[in-house]
């Protein structure tokens, strides 16, 4: 099993409130278990939002057999999820900017 774990820099766009981000992050949560669901090899998703930072911490356990084989499986989960949450990553004219990400393995294949 390989964990991961991507940070986001959330930014409030115009006219919405913290309230706002707090319910699309909890949006993106529910999509990620979702797939955890329909898709056997996702495991353990876990989504932290730090207000006053404004940061989104996203991790995400995948049973894969390479380090590139996970990454793939969590960007797609993860890109899958944003959405869910009304957001498009990779959108210069959207939110959230990825800041971090790094995977390890936790069990070998």
């Amino acid at each position: 099993m390989i964990g991961t774990e991507s940070k986001w820099r959330m930014v409030a766009l115009p006219g919405e409130t913290r309230d706002d981000i707090r319910d699309s992050c909890d949006r993106v949560m529910e999509a990620l278990l979702d797939i955890e669901e329909q898709e056997g090899r996702v495991h353990s998703a876990a989504v932290s939002l730090d207000l006053g930072q404004m940061r989104l911490t996203i991790e995400i356990a995948v049973d894969a057999e390479t380090i590139d084989e996970a990454v793939a499986i969590v960007d797609d989960a993860t890109s899958r999820a944003m959405s869910a949450g009304g957001h498009r990553p990779g959108d210069p004219a959207e939110y959230p900017e990825l800041v971090e990400k790094h995977a390890e393995v936790l069990v070998p294949a």
